[in-house]
């Protein structure tokens, strides 16, 4: 004797798509040894007297990092290699291999290069990049008409 099943019209679409999302994350699954393309949490913010970046790089440290900006373009970026192996060990999982990122942020152009700054506290990376005295919002006194 067999079981009535109710008729579902997508049930063939949906375990498609599922064996499809299987195979793809069996097929590009990370393999030893091959840098992981990962990109940090990130906030952008701009206050009057600059723009600043924050981003959580845990398990970075400060020679992990580059800085560079170019025509308006902030670049941060980084690579964290895979600590040696000890052969005695013997891994039952193993997810903090060699790690590779590179954001980029669209910013004025204008921004006084000689005054960046960047801070490492904790884990995570602060870039502030100030604006140039010129770009600064000036309040204008209104005189009264005599």
């Amino acid at each position: 004797m067999t079981d009535l099943v109710r008729w579902e019209p997508f049930r063939e679409l949906r375990r498609a798509r599922d064996e499809m999302n299987r195979l793809l994350a069996d097929t590009f699954l990370e393999m030893p040894g091959r840098l992981v393309s990962w990109q940090p949490a990130t906030d952008l913010y701009e206050t009057a007297e600059a723009f600043v970046i924050k981003a959580d790089l845990p398990g970075y440290s400060p020679e992990d990092v580059e800085i560079t900006f170019t025509s308006g373009i902030l670049t941060v970026s980084g690579e964290r290699k895979t600590e040696a192996e000890e052969k005695a060990e013997c891994y039952y999982c193993r997810e903090r291999g060699a790690e590779r990122f590179s954001r980029s942020f669209q910013l004025s152009p204008d921004i006084d290069t000689a005054k960046i700054k960047a801070e490492f506290k904790n884990g995570t990376l602060k870039v502030t990049l100030p604006k140039p005295e010129k770009a600064l919002p000036k309040t204008i006194r209104i005189e009264a008409a005599k």
